[in-house]
């Protein structure tokens, strides 16, 4: 019995850590300013912007993901840094918090190619991707 208690008493001190997403509170990742272009010139300005209202996960510790698929492979956004760095990786461990059209990227430098670019979050605090537990936006465009 003590061991059901037990295993209760995770289970419910998990769903209370991370309680499930309401509509407003998703991420969101915006390419141009939101007009979320299907298509891109090559050359032309491509600038990415992150939001977060946090909502009933305001300072909430979570895994934070910025990541991209492109071309080159996988590549995520490392928050302390301000910077880009190869490989699929946490971005950041940390409260949640509230922030509007955050810019990450902004170049016109992108080679030709399909890019999927994700912004989330999830409150199992352990490095990793939890893919059922994690709130996520994503946009995807093409480089021609």
């Amino acid at each position: 019995m003590k061991r059901l208690s037990a295993i209760i008493a995770l289970l419910a001190a998990t769903v209370l850590a991370c309680p499930p997403p309401v509509p407003d509170d998703n991420p969101d990742i915006s390419v141009n300013n939101g007009a979320n272009p299907a298509v891109i010139r090559q050359g032309s300005p491509v600038m990415l912007t992150v939001s977060l209202v946090p909502g009933l996960y305001n300072h909430k510790r979570a895994d934070w993901f910025i990541v991209a698929y492109t071309p080159a492979g996988w590549f995520h956004y490392d928050i302390p840094c301000a910077q880009w760095r190869s490989g699929f990786a946490v971005s950041w461990q940390g409260p949640l918090c509230y922030f509007l059209h955050v810019p990450i990227l902004f170049t016109t430098d992108l080679p030709p190619g399909e890019y999927m670019v994700y912004f989330g979050f999830d409150c199992i605090v352990n490095g990793q991707a939890d893919l059922s537990a994690m709130c996520l936006d994503a946009e995807g465009f093409v480089i021609r």
